[in-house]
């Protein structure tokens, strides 16, 4: 957890591709045996970019596929778009969802809302990485499942060329 402090206030960033990071995480989920079966969708333009360390974008998207996988009953999709104000990035899952009144603390260190495996440690991970990048994260309820928004403040507007 030290190093998701400290890499915000390193070097500025190169623009990270949401897309191709997701797609790499994703095929890492899909060996899970509760990932096997699933439908995952991305749907996140080539020029939509983060600027944050790549491995840190990996591991946020890695314990947020691997919640959902562990819950989705069909499919999870990620869409990502950005505006003049911010990046964001957005994880459905068509799953049991989060009981309201359980969100706040599924954002704890060491808070497990379920006897699966796992340490409680995943969502708190998340939350901390993408604080210490001045983002937000919000858990919500999807059609069906969870909606996990993550909100970024606008950094660099271009791509890898600065366009």
């Amino acid at each position: 957890l030290a190093r998701t402090r400290i890499a915000p206030v390193a070097a500025p960033r190169s623009p990270t591709s949401i897309a191709a990071v997701a797609s790499d995480v994703i095929e890492v989920v899909r060996r899970m045996p509760s990932a096997a079966a699933l439908h995952f969708s991305v749907e996140v333009k080539d020029d939509v970019f983060l600027e944050v360390d790549p491995g840190d974008l990996a591991e946020i998207l890695g314990n947020l596929l691997e919640n959902a996988a562990r819950f989705a009953a069909s499919s999870i999709r990620i869409t990502g778009s950005r505006t003049a104000t911010d990046t964001t990035i957005v994880i459905v899952d068509d799953g049991p969802g989060i009981a309201d009144s359980d969100r706040p603390s599924a954002l704890m260190r060491g808070v497990k809302l379920d006897a699966g495996p796992g340490t409680g440690l995943g969502l708190a991970i998340v939350s901390d990485i993408v604080e210490a990048y001045g983002g937000r994260v919000e858990l919500a309820d999807a059609k069906r499942g969870l909606r996990v928004t993550l909100t970024f403040p606008a950094r660099d507007r271009g791509g890898p060329s600065g366009t």
